[in-house]
């Protein structure tokens, strides 16, 4: 796969192209690349994903660009085309996108793009309208997935990791949601309890909680319990995120690791005590070995 910035594009060869942000690259989205990746095979053109760099509807992005990136190389993209958001670019008219961002530059020859897409300035086109504007471009608008009669989207999906109902959003993205980051030093109050904990600094959009988890490190697998929020019971309110490795202990210092997220356990309870504090984290662990 060929990942190239816009203002690279010179005689792009005809090309199957999927346009959107693709934040979270949920089945919603892998259903229009698959659309995509499937056309362009068929017709013997290349096919194209163009996206953004930057995420211009959130602070917080579901995943990075690179794992984005890897995600669509394993569906067998070609080209990933990344461009800027900035306040120039949300001026551009319906007209010149499709006129001269499709058809000019990326040469299009088939376009895909979800049922509510949205495109030019203030938002203002639809697919019916690029329809009507792109002309001889084939541009197929792909209806809505659905998980329990609900259409999936990206921001259902942020309000249930808010919400902590992980199992609902994980379903809609066809993978479990995970952070990953380096480990680095903490307080050592897990350790100082028996409960030894890796410290990640990362952004989530996951909701306060106990987690149950998975800690992948290279490429070997522990089940974990895992804690975002603060810790109330020793007057810590800073956001953290420490995990938890079950039946091993591991100096994690320093290197990378992925936390996948698959069911929260408890929400997060100031303890009078230490000994009541690790009475629940004893029974936290015995709910992640049964899940």
């Amino acid at each position: 796969m060929t990942v190239l910035d816009f203002s690279e594009i010179r005689n792009f060869d005809p090309c199957a192209v999927a346009l959107g942000n693709f934040e979270a690259l949920h089945i919603g989205h892998c259903r229009i690349i698959e659309e995509t990746v499937s056309y362009a095979k068929i017709s013997g053109i290349k096919s194209a994903v163009y996206m953004y760099k930057n995420n211009f509807k959130s602070e917080n992005s579901l995943f990075s660009l690179e794992d984005r990136l890897v995600f669509l190389e394993k569906m067998g993209v070609d080209f990933v085309i990344l461009d800027e958001f900035t306040a120039e670019y949300a001026k551009i008219s319906c007209g010149d996108f499709a006129h001269f961002y499709i058809r000019e530059k990326m040469n299009a020859k088939a376009v895909f793009v979800g049922f509510n897409y949205r495109f030019g300035a203030g938002a203002s086109g639809d697919v019916a309208l690029l329809k009507e504007l792109c002309e001889d471009t084939f541009v197929f608008g792909v209806d809505c997935v659905k998980v329990d009669d609900e259409c999936v989207s990206t921001t259902l999906i942020k309000t249930y990791l808010k919400n902590g109902e992980i199992r609902k959003a994980n379903k809609m993205l066809g993978r479990d949601y995970f952070v990953r980051g380096v480990v680095e030093s903490g307080r050592n109050v897990g350790t100082k309890l028996g409960f030894p904990t890796a410290n990640v600094e990362t952004d989530t959009i996951i909701g306060q909680g106990v987690y149950a988890t998975t800690v992948v490190v290279g490429d070997i697998a522990y089940k974990a319990i895992t804690n975002v929020g603060g810790k109330p019971s020793f007057g810590i309110d800073a956001l953290n995120i420490e995990t938890h490795i079950l039946d091993a202990e591991i100096d994690l210092y320093g290197i990378e690791i992925v936390i996948l997220f698959h069911e929260k356990i408890r929400d997060i309870i100031k303890f009078d005590s230490a000994d009541e504090l690790i009475n629940q984290l004893e029974a936290d662990k015995k709910r992640r070995g049964i899940l």
